[in-house]
């Protein structure tokens, strides 16, 4: 699957399951917007992921709360969105790319 240069939105991105998925996107090519409730955890994974060289874009939000997502995706920087979220929705991801083959 070839995301070079997409943008992914993964949730949950502090720790665990959902900074590994972050990780393995930005070392594919993807740039990265690492959502996560706790703002300090999700800004220092980020940190942690600046050496990929592709743009990583760390944001709290809470996923329970409509507004907060809302809030935190009304960054211009938010185009073309390939949604992942808590390792639980990469298909989302592989419909997006079969969409791309049609």
């Amino acid at each position: 699957m070839d995301i070079f240069g997409e943008t992914a939105i993964v949730t949950g991105a502090a720790s665990g399951i959902g900074l590994g998925i972050a990780t393995a996107l930005a070392e594919a090519g993807a740039n990265v917007i690492m959502a996560d409730i706790q703002k300090d955890a999700v800004e220092q994974a980020a940190h942690g992921l600046s050496s990929t060289n592709k743009r990583i874009m760390p944001i709290r939000i809470d996923v329970t709360q409509k507004q907060s997502h809302v809030d935190a995706l009304a960054e211009p920087s938010a185009i073309d969105p390939v949604r992942v979220g808590d390792g639980l929705a990469l298909g989302d991801l592989v419909k997006r790319n079969n969409r791309h083959r049609r």
